[in-house]
């Protein structure tokens, strides 16, 4: 950990671990242990650039222990790491060997680079150029950059060639050069099928300067190109209840997508639901058809376990034996009774009576029987008198007690051990009456509570709600998907309120629920278990259908609360489900057994239970369920007597027969028989109508729809916000001097809000803060950006880049500042400024079984776009980022480059103003990292802003028109590129790459001591395995001393110095030298937390120190 520079997040969750740190931590699990073999996946893909020169460093240390292979898009990692690189093209093998064997078989020489000023022609230069090297070939122009191939023949007039630009630099308005040989990233672009057949890769012209010069013309911009979109930028968008119905659209497109394609929920939305309906069913219909048919008991010791059986006997050789043979059968019994020896001395009862007395409870349910046997007091003939016991409590005691002692004696008598006697108690069958009277309540029952029909109540409420219980659960799986990968702030991001979000789950979780009702339906009129679900016209199926509609309809809201606190869908369903069980069945049930106890205490329990709980959707359908079921059965408890029976029983006296039988006869209501039966309705309020169980449904589905659009509003994020909001001004006091750059910004900021003229810049932020508990993630951070503008916003992994993304997103609640985007305010206005922005985060936030071109429609029209225009604009975008081949993919099986190709062409969908791109080019390979950075140079010149996080320099270099580098929360420099360059560090830098292989003892310092002798101003900044950087500071240095430097100790060491390349200072320079003072800054943790309180005394933070002094002295260092 301390090797990773891991060891600060020791005590930390790996969740909470930001990109480049979860990088580092999945490289240390690889290397962990010693591995002989290790292959890495990209290892440090979203890491800044001085954590990824400190990973090479580590994996050049492990070269000759350890066999590494080695997936990467960071050409200069390969360049680096590789002892062989292998380059793959539509997946087969296009080439492989050594970096220096690439390099000369597809290398093109020595390229210069120059970068002019604005409205600056390159015509004088290509003149200088053809007059001094006519077979230079030119290799690429567009804008303000051009690129010439010079061939390596002539290398020895490249110093005269240098010489002319120099000293007519100024005249030719030549800002910036660079001299490289041939990269591997040239190399890449050159191999394979994807280098040689994308139509909007400009080739190199491969005629000389010489005749192309006077007519040299940019090639010809492709039909898929970037300019193509230029036109969609005049669209109207939708507005109003147009653009309502449109994004409803979108979202419901979206919810049936997911539904017909994740089969495996089917299993818990379809299949289990019936099963367990056709199960609850199938046993009530099974249990009813048995239940006037008693079972047969045996009689034998297993009928009571545990058993405690007695003993005692007299001296005599009769009851010795008689004894001994009850001892023996007593023992060979498979339930194992206890069998106690009672003293001769004592007599049974009062043995008996005193465990009584010690232990009631046990007394009465497990001393079961026991033996006495006696000597006769009879003096003409030796008999033994056997006497049984049995307990009172027990309803068949008394039949085991007397089998058993029957045993004993046949087996006394007999002399054959192996005799038994078995004894079964078949009971008569009930008679009529006896059937009738069962399933009505007596005439004097007085207690509302009981439930006649419990053990069918409770099979339905038990096992079929289990079944909705798991559709309802369902609801959950998708939301926590969509909001633990992004996909849910995305979709928001685009101006639409939570309320549409959510309705179009609603529809989709509501044609579900349907389903369900009608499935159910289905099987309760199938089975009709007992007949009571077709009685009266199906009423009680009725009833059920409504109690699940409107159960699906309050589950949605109660799962969508879920999804708010669980990441993880199996986490989310499960925990729900225990929710619905707990709330719902068990509830149930526990409610009715306390109803039934018939106890004051207990009764008034069981309310107070149920009217909690009944604001919990899962009980008043259960519970509901329960209620349907006991009505049902009472209801129809007429159509259980047939004809024969009613005859019979109907001519029975009446004081002989109950009125509610009474009520089943045909001459009910004559004379003095009772009045005829009339069904209940199942919507009454009393129980058991199921009225308050649909009021209570309907109430929490309000309640907890209320509570979703409340946690929807961030209210719990702004409360928790407010306990970390800063009235400490000494922590603000505590802060470094800002930059004078970075004080200018604030102040221009400052005056755009006093004077009301924000809408004048795209982006406008002031003063924002971000506090995360004790720790100060965002500092006060100030940044305006105009409209058609690049703003590039850099910092290590945890400068807090990605927060302060997260809270102009709306994402993150902010602590402290102000955020305006075109003129709306982000407090106040949050959804019209969402409206306007395009996001790319730094994790992509896909819907995995939608296809590409599926999510660019559903944020085309999220985002208003007009429906006759969507086909045209999506397939535009998926040519312009090269998509063509996976459009009809689903995205989920995208690789990692195409899916940051695909968000990018998410977040321009619809062409909003402004575009917030979290390093969208991570994990990119180089023509696609090309293809995005056309696309989005054609936003800006359309007038679109972007916000851009990137850990490539030449990305920034080469979209940024101002950038801003962050340290610790808070800005250290921002600016212009040329104008950062020249205030931080003029001068040039030399990268050597150089070979460890062929490295003789004392060449390196030979080499070092060799350019710092030449080149007097030379300092070394950076020192890798493999890698030497110098730093030359003084600006007067020509152009051809340095060249004709690198060419001599290339000559001098050719195995040991491979390569070099040399240019003015690169801005990947000025970011590695901030980047250094990224460490432990206690001025960062927020004085008013209770952590800052207790932890003690921190180091009090230095003083100021010169920002540009530190730059040029401790950043560039040996």
């Amino acid at each position: 950990m301390n090797r990773l520079n891991l060891s600060e997040k020791k005590d930390s969750m790996s969740a909470a671990l930001s990109g480049g740190q979860k990088r580092k931590l999945s490289l240390a699990i690889a290397l962990i242990g010693g591995s002989e073999t290790v292959i890495l996946d990209e290892p440090t893909s979203g890491m800044d650039p001085e954590a990824r020169r400190n990973m090479w460093d580590y994996l050049q240390e492990q070269k000759g222990k350890r066999t590494i292979l080695l997936t990467t898009h960071f050409m200069e990692e390969a360049d680096v790491l590789g002892d062989r690189i292998a380059i793959m093209a539509d997946g087969k093998l296009q080439c492989c060997g050594s970096p220096m064997y690439l390099k000369k078989q597809y290398g093109t020489g020595v390229t210069l680079s120059m970068l002019k000023q604005q409205n600056q022609s390159w015509n004088l230069v290509k003149s200088i150029i053809n007059q001094r090297m006519p077979s230079a070939i030119l290799k690429s122009e567009s804008g303000n950059e051009l690129a010439v191939c010079l061939p390596q023949e002539q290398r020895r007039n490249y110093p005269a060639l240098l010489n002319a630009l120099e000293t007519n630099r100024h005249d030719l308005g030549i800002l910036n050069f660079s001299i490289t040989s041939t990269t591997m990233e040239e190399v890449f672009l050159k191999v394979g099928e994807g280098a040689h057949n994308l139509e909007d890769k400009e080739e190199p012209n491969q005629e000389t300067m010489g005749k192309t010069y006077g007519t040299m013309q940019a090639k010809p911009k492709s039909t898929d190109s970037v300019e193509s979109l230029n036109s969609s930028r005049s669209v109207f968008r939708n507005e109003g209840v147009k653009l309502f119905v449109q994004r409803l659209r979108a979202v419901v497109t979206k919810k049936f997508i997911y539904l017909s394609r994740k089969w495996s929920l089917l299993f818990s939305q379809v299949l289990l639901p019936a099963v367990c309906c056709l199960t609850a069913l199938l046993i009530d219909d099974s249990t009813n058809n048995n239940a006037s048919s008693p079972r047969p008991l045996p009689l034998n010791l297993g009928t009571y376990e545990p058993t405690n059986v007695f003993m005692r006997h007299e001296t005599d050789s009769y009851c010795d034996l008689a004894a001994l043979e009850y001892e023996q059968f007593v023992g060979s019994a498979q339930s194992k009774p206890s069998l106690t020896q009672v003293p001769n001395a004592a007599l049974m009862q009062d043995f008996l009576l005193e465990r009584g007395v010690e232990d009631l409870t046990r007394y009465r349910t497990e001393d079961v029987m026991a033996a006495d046997f006696l000597k006769s007091n009879y003096t003409w003939k030796d008999v033994c008198v056997a006497q049984a016991m049995f307990q009172t409590v027990p309803l068949h005691s008394y039949g085991v007690t007397l089998n058993v002692m029957n045993n004993v004696l046949a087996r006394t008598i007999l002399e054959n051990r192996d005799l038994v006697i078995d004894v079964t108690n078949h009971p008569l069958p009930k008679s009529s009456l006896e059937q009738v009277i069962e399933n009505f309540p007596s005439d004097n029952s007085t207690n509302p509570t009981l439930f006649p029909n419990i053990d069918s109540d409770m099979t339905y409420a038990l096992t079929w709600c289990l079944g909705m219980f798991l559709v309802a659960c369902s609801f959950v799986v998708f939301p926590i998907e969509e909001r633990s990968c992004g996909s849910k702030q995305l979709q928001l991001m685009t101006g639409m309120k939570p309320a549409t979000y959510w309705l179009g789950h609603a529809v989709g979780d509501t044609a579900i629920t349907i389903s369900a009702m009608l499935i159910a339906v289905i099987l309760f009129a199938s089975i009709n278990a007992s007949g009571v679900f077709l009685a009266h016209g199906g009423s009680a199926t009725v009833a059920l259908a409504i109690l699940i509609v409107l159960y699906g309809l309050a589950a949605m809201p109660f799962a969508y609360f879920h999804s708010f606190w669980f990441d993880s869908p199996g986490t989310g369903f499960a925990i729900h489900i225990m929710d619905n069980l707990l709330f719902g069945s068990i509830s149930t049930v526990v409610v009715a057994l306390l109803e039934t106890a018939a106890t004051d205490d207990l009764v008034l329990a069981a309310k107070i239970m149920k009217w909690i709980c009944r604001f919990l959707p899962p009980f008043p359908f259960s519970h509901g369920v329960f209620s349907v079921i006991e009505r049902a059965y009472q209801n129809n408890r007429c159509s259980f007597l047939s004809d024969d029976l009613k005859n019979t029983v109907c001519m029975l006296g009446l004081d002989q027969l109950p009125k509610s039988v009474q009520a089943c006869c045909s001459s009910c209501g004559v004379g003095n028989m009772a009045p005829c039966f009339e069904p209940k309705s199942f919507f009454t309020l009393e129980e058991p109508g199921i009225g308050i169980d649909l009021l209570m449904l309907v109430v929490s589905c309000v309640l907890f729809y209320v509570i979703v659009f409340l946690l929807e509003t961030g209210i719990h994020k702004k409360i928790a916000a407010s306990f970390y909001k800063s009235g400490d001004a000494s922590n603000h006091a505590n802060q470094r001097q800002l930059d004078v750059d970075v004080q200018n910004e604030n102040q221009r900021v400052s005056q755009l809000l006093q004077s009301g003229a924000w809408q004048q810049e795209a982006l406008l932020v002031s003063g924002l803060r971000k506090v995360f508990k004790e720790l100060v993630a965002v500092d006060g951070l100030s940044l305006g950006v105009q409209i058609g503008e690049c703003f590039g916003l850099l910092g290590v992994n945890g400068a807090g880049k990605t927060t302060t993304f997260r809270m102009l997103t709306g994402d993150e609640v902010k602590t402290e500042g102000v955020a305006k985007l075109m003129g709306r305010d982000l407090d106040n206005e949050k959804y019209l400024f969402l409206k306007m922005t395009g996001y790319c985060p730094q994790f992509d936030g896909l819907v995995d079984v939608m296809t590409g071109q599926e999510m660019l429609f559903m944020y085309a029209r999220l985002r208003g776009f007009p429906e006759n225009a969507i086909p045209d604009h999506v397939d535009e975008l998926i040519s312009v980022l090269g998509l063509q081949k996976y459009w009809s993919k689903r995205c989920g099986n995208y690789s990692g480059g195409n899916k940051r190709k695909l968000s990018t062409a998410m977040a321009m969908a619809a062409e909003p103003a402004v575009l917030f791109l979290d390093e969208p080019t991570s994990g990119v390979d180089p023509v696609s990292r090309r293809r995005i950075w056309k696309a989005l140079t054609a936003a800006i010149n359309k007038g679109q802003s972007i916000v851009l996080t990137s850990h490539s320099m030449e990305e920034c270099e080469a979209l940024c028109n101002r950038l801003g580098i962050m340290v610790n929360g808070k800005f250290r420099c921002i600016g212009p590129v040329q104008h950062l360059k020249q205030k931080f560090c003029q001068g040039y830098s030399i990268q050597i790459k150089l070979n460890p292989k062929f490295h003789l003892e004392g060449e390196f310092q030979q080499l070092r001591q060799y350019i710092e002798r030449t080149i007097e101003s030379s300092t070394v900044t950076d020192m890798h395995e493999g890698l030497l950087q110098y730093y030359i500071s003084n600006p007067a240095t020509t152009w051809e001393l340095i060249f004709s430097t690198m060419e001599s100790a290339k000559d001098t060491w050719p195995r040991f110095v491979e390569d070099y390349a040399v240019g003015e200072t690169t801005l990947e320079q000025i970011f590695l030298a901030f980047a250094r003072d990224q460490k432990p800054d206690f001025s960062r943790y927020n004085t008013k937390s209770c952590w800052n309180c207790c932890a003690g005394k921190k180091p009090v933070p230095t003083e100021p120190e010169d920002y540009q002094s530190s730059f040029r002295t401790s950043s560039f260092r040996n």
